[in-house]
């Protein structure tokens, strides 16, 4: 086998996330690559409150300072370098709602931003990905919603230009969570990944590698590795729920060239700051 095709799954992960088209947050870069894993960055939390939630109404009280040109759905603007945002030559980026999550007295927006090309239009190489911004509000029956957490360079998450996938979950008692999830493939290898971030602060407490695939040729046969991972919160009267972690499918180890069937479930407990086995 070829050494470039005995890469590993985990190997091919490592590769897309260093990929880049461009430096973020400076003039001129389209601040992409697949990043799903940085630390997420955080700011003083400013005093916002509002009656109404809106894409523009939101903008305009987290950046007090900015003018925001509307084109179609997304906005352009000039944001302070040091955010880590993308920029384009001229120093401004483009932020479009991307999606609001929604749970008991709480609602998150998830914002994408990106610099355009020389053509004007959304960068879509293969690595390329937006920058995430979340703005977490709570809020009760006829009473305003309050600015609880907030970055604004949360995250670069996705390829192809896209952001990858996002949806709410129950984290525990009164407490919901964000997960970011995607997979990526290369060279007919294949790795995916699941970051659920808690919305009370925006701190990630549990990652899985949720799927990982390749091929290892050994004595002219073809070993196929594939191995996929789901996992589900169980509810208790934890201010965190438990997690149990289900993986099934086949591992190759390519030193012993050897294929295992695969299955096994592992439990998981929050420990204060993340989740870590219990079994």
């Amino acid at each position: 086998m070829e050494p470039s095709k005995a890469r590993s799954a985990a190997g091919i992960a490592a590769l897309l996330l260093g990929l880049s088209c461009g430096n973020q947050g400076s003039p001129g870069s389209n601040s992409t690559g697949i990043d799903p894993g940085a630390a997420v960055s955080t700011v003083a939390l400013p005093d916002v409150e509002l009656t109404e939630l809106n894409d523009k109404l939101v903008l305009e009280a987290l950046f007090p300072q900015a003018t925001f040109v509307a084109n179609g759905p997304v906005y352009s603007w000039i944001p302070d370098p040091e955010m880590g945002l993308p920029l384009d030559a001229h120093g401004s980026t483009t932020t479009g709602l991307l999606t609001t999550l929604v749970g008991p007295d709480l609602k998150a927006l998830v914002f994408e931003s990106f610099a355009p090309g020389a053509d004007g239009r959304r960068p879509t190489c293969h690595a390329c990905a937006p920058m995430l911004s979340v703005a977490v509000f709570k809020g009760a029956k006829n009473r305003p919603w309050r600015l609880t957490a907030w970055a604004p360079a949360f995250a670069r998450h996705g390829q192809n230009g896209k952001a990858g996938d996002l949806r709410i979950l129950t984290l525990g008692k009164d407490r919901q969570a964000m997960e970011l999830s995607m997979t990526y493939r290369a060279a007919g290898q294949g790795s995916g990944r699941a970051d659920i971030y808690d919305l009370t602060d925006l701190n990630k407490v549990l990652s899985v590698d949720t799927y990982s695939s390749f091929d290892h040729m050994a004595g002219g046969k073809l070993l196929r590795h594939e191995l996929k991972t789901t996992f589900s919160f169980l509810p208790s009267e934890k201010s965190h729920f438990d997690v149990e972690l289900h993986t099934k499918g086949h591992r190759v180890d390519m030193q012993a060239n050897t294929r295992t069937a695969v299955e096994k479930r592992v439990r998981m407990s929050y420990d204060g700051t993340k989740y870590v086995v219990v079994n």
